[in-house]
């Protein structure tokens, strides 16, 4: 993906039966899966795995449904209220968020132990 935002788009209706999500015409980031357009015009549905904060600043977490053998996981600056997502183009700044990422994943997995 390159440097533009990417847009958050609807679900699909088949989703419903299994969805938690509070339903509207659009997804928001509260959402347990969200459908992401990449700049390429590509959607992948993607399950949020975690939103957190570095630095004052947003980060949401999230891992493609489809085609991830791997379980590769994507990071994601929020922006404008949570309704859109924005690439970490700087090198620093995405070590520093993919560092606070799995802190917050420890701290989140400490919970539910707790």
């Amino acid at each position: 993906m390159n440097s533009t935002t990417n847009q958050i788009t609807a679900c699909e209706p088949e989703d419903c039966s299994s969805c938690t999500a509070d339903c509207s015409s659009r997804m928001n980031l509260n959402d347990k899966v969200i459908e992401i357009t990449t700049d390429e015009g590509e959607t992948m549905r993607c399950l949020v795995a975690l939103k957190y904060q570095m630095e004052q600043q947003d980060y949401i977490a999230v891992m493609p449904l489809k085609d991830n053998p791997e379980g590769d996981i994507y990071l994601f600056r929020m922006i404008l209220d949570g309704t859109k997502l924005d690439n970490i183009e700087d090198p620093d700044e995405y070590n520093r968020a993919a560092e606070a990422f799995g802190i917050a994943m420890e701290k989140e997995q400490k919970k539910k132990y707790e």
